[in-house]
């Protein structure tokens, strides 16, 4: 036997945008279309911004890895030296903020 139908309703089926007792409007056809294009034109500009964002990324990751004879992520040998002098455990042995700002790295050879 087939299952039994189920309790017809008193109030008709509606849909999000369907006209109610209470007086809601529904929307137009080209009021939805008119927001669906605006909605898909905001979606394609924030694409569009990530798109150039990673580009932009990339380009920088490059140029970084262009001065990074070591592949280490710094620059040249004066950069991994002034690090090494500020990232001493030993504070006694640890390079000053005005011995850093005097190392080669910020004034040359």
């Amino acid at each position: 036997p087939a299952p039994p139908a189920p309790p017809a309703s008193s109030q008709p089926a509606r849909g999000i945008h369907s006209a109610s007792s209470s007086g809601e409007k529904e929307a137009s056809p080209s009021t939805l279309a008119s927001a669906l294009s605006r909605f898909a034109r905001q979606q394609t500009a924030r694409e569009e911004e990530e798109e150039e964002e990673q580009e932009a990324c990339k380009a920088l990751q490059e140029a970084l890895l262009k001065r990074d004879p070591l592949a280490i992520g710094l620059p040249d040998r004066h950069a991994v030296n002034l690090l090494r002098g500020l990232l001493r455990w030993n504070a006694d042995e640890r390079i000053s903020a005005e011995a850093a700002l005097r190392h080669t790295y910020f004034v040359g050879n």
